[in-house]
């Protein structure tokens, strides 16, 4: 075989490549537009609604808007179950102090017939040598939230606030930690749970 052949040969190859290549990344992108999208909070229930109330963070002292995603769950007894995510995050500080990232606004005048609300969060201190103290703070009127403080000791605990009240109106909720020891306490989850009539 010539060379003149052989580098025909090689071309032809490679263009057949590069086709395949192509088509394979178009019909790829043709299935993804065609499935319709799906959420987490889809499996959770059949009846789960997605309301689109916008919160917001702070990054150098600027509010900046953050989509957010508001769990709606239909109980037997037709009450509506709400469930602002807040975000997760880290604090070593012997004071309270704001837990970077987790925050959201939340407008108390969007819900109706509001039968209780509590703030949850998942505390997770590997060394399980120390207490540590969380609560939700009202970034926009600069106080805690009352009952919303609670304690863990121990490596992991999930806890559940006595019911709060949140202040009427579009107010930005800021969770905040303090620690014992100032060994490094994990915020795994924390979530407003608001329970409608």
């Amino acid at each position: 075989m010539d060379l003149q052949h052989m580098s025909w040969h090689i071309f032809f190859k490679r263009l057949v490549e590069i086709i395949v290549v192509v088509n394979i990344a178009l019909l790829n992108i043709l299935a993804f537009r065609s499935f319709p999208s799906y959420t987490a909070s889809a499996a959770v229930s059949h009846n789960v609604q997605t309301p689109a109330p916008t919160p917001t963070i702070v990054v150098n002292e600027q509010i900046t808007p953050v989509p957010a995603i508001v769990q709606t769950i239909m109980q037997p007894s037709g009450a509506k179950e709400l469930f602002v995510p807040l975000g997760t995050g880290q604090s070593t500080a012997t004071d309270w102090t704001n837990v970077p990232g987790v925050i959201a606004s939340v407008d108390s005048t969007k819900y109706t017939g509001i039968k209780q609300v509590t703030f949850e969060a998942n505390i997770t201190v590997p060394t399980a040598n120390e207490t540590v103290e969380v609560q939700l703070y009202d970034m926009t009127d600069e106080h805690p939230v009352w009952n919303s403080q609670m304690t863990m000791t121990g490596t992991t605990q999930y806890l559940v606030s006595s019911p709060i009240t949140l202040d009427s109106g579009n107010k930005l909720y800021q969770v905040q930690m303090k620690t014992q020891l100032q060994y490094p306490a994990t915020l795994d989850l924390a979530r407003i749970h608001i329970t409608l009539n």
